[in-house]
């Protein structure tokens, strides 16, 4: 659970429930047939199910809102630590970045085996399907070097060593 030590989060396929470990009493916050995957923000559980629904329960106030994605098979997501950016990885390896507010998906990667939110959520680890890394940058990011928002950058790594990010 996000924000409450005393509580854990059950999926089961067609379930999600909140167990509170205090009181032992289990409530079921969401149903759906065939979930598929599902994520967490600071305070929003998000899910997937077969039929391509985006699913999203807040956790604080306890509403509910459901969304049909577009055409895309969702074969995994992530979402930023504020629930704004919603990350889906297709099935045909596509990294689409959907906005949940206007309902726009935008395919940021092809042929992407996986990928990794940093901590900061400005940047995107993306490993492709011959484990090239690159760096997809979500907003402008000042560091150790400046790059644009929507800018990418790859990693050359040789014997263990990162010698170049272009």
């Amino acid at each position: 659970h996000p924000f409450s030590p005393r509580k854990i989060i059950i999926a089961t396929e067609n379930s999600v429930y909140i167990l509170d470990l205090e009181k032992i009493q289990l409530e079921q916050i969401m149903d759906s047939k065939n979930i598929k995957s599902l994520a967490l923000s600071n305070n929003e559980l998000f899910v997937v199910d077969s039929d391509n629904h985006l699913l999203i329960s807040n956790l604080i106030i306890k509403n509910f809102a459901s969304t049909t994605l577009p055409e895309y098979a969702v074969k995994n997501f992530k979402i930023n630590a504020d629930g704004t950016k919603i990350f889906l990885h297709s099935t045909s390896s596509q990294l689409g970045l959907y906005n949940r507010f206007n309902n726009q998906l935008s395919i940021i990667g092809e042929n992407i085996k996986d990928f990794y939110l940093a901590p900061d959520n400005k940047r995107l680890a993306l490993i492709d399907n011959k484990n090239n890394i690159s760096i997809f940058f979500l907003e402008d990011y000042e560091g150790d070097t400046i790059h644009k928002k929507n800018s990418s950058g790859n990693l050359k790594i040789n014997s263990g060593e990162i010698t170049t990010f272009e």
